[in-house]
């Protein structure tokens, strides 16, 4: 119970006490956060995991109350959801930045085809300097030759 929840409780003792009936506040939050999603439900868009917690914005506020009211302890999947009503003094600026643009999964494949280029040419450059520094100290050898394949990129965008 959080520190507001108990202040609101002490009126409620005081006005019950002098047998009046406090008014509730007004309810102007359209924000509601909802904690321990189960795994599928919210994806990070960096990684594309799941990060088990997600906010969704309401038009009204009586629907959003409505939602956090009949929402909070459902059990979904094994998991308890935990849902609330967020004050929109608590909503921070940037919330809502980037929440029109889709997750794009990175291509993987490709950044190891890059990395995988760039070692053997890291390692065709070393065995070069080596033929030369062999070969510069007079020494007749022949090094067998590299068996080296560069893997073709692949082309941006596809997946």
């Amino acid at each position: 119970m959080g520190m507001r929840d108990k202040k609101w409780n002490q009126k409620l003792v005081l006005a019950r006490r002098r047998g009046q009936h406090p008014e509730e506040p007004e309810n102007t939050a359209k924000v509601v956060y909802i904690g321990h999603i189960p795994h599928g439900f919210y994806e990070d868009e960096k990684q594309g995991k799941s990060k088990h917690y997600g906010f969704i914005e309401f038009e009204s506020p009586v629907v959003s109350k409505i939602v956090a009211d009949e929402m909070n302890n459902y059990l979904l999947f094994e998991h308890t959801l935990q849902v609330s009503l967020v004050l929109p003094e608590k909503v921070h600026p940037k919330l809502w930045k980037g929440v029109r643009h889709g997750f794009i999964p990175i291509d993987r494949v490709a950044i190891e085809q890059m990395r995988h280029n760039k070692m053997v040419e890291g390692i065709v450059k070393q065995d070069e300097k080596r033929r030369k520094r062999i070969k510069a100290a007079g020494i007749d050898y022949e090094c067998p030759a590299l068996r080296y394949e560069l893997l073709a990129a692949a082309v941006p965008g596809t997946v």
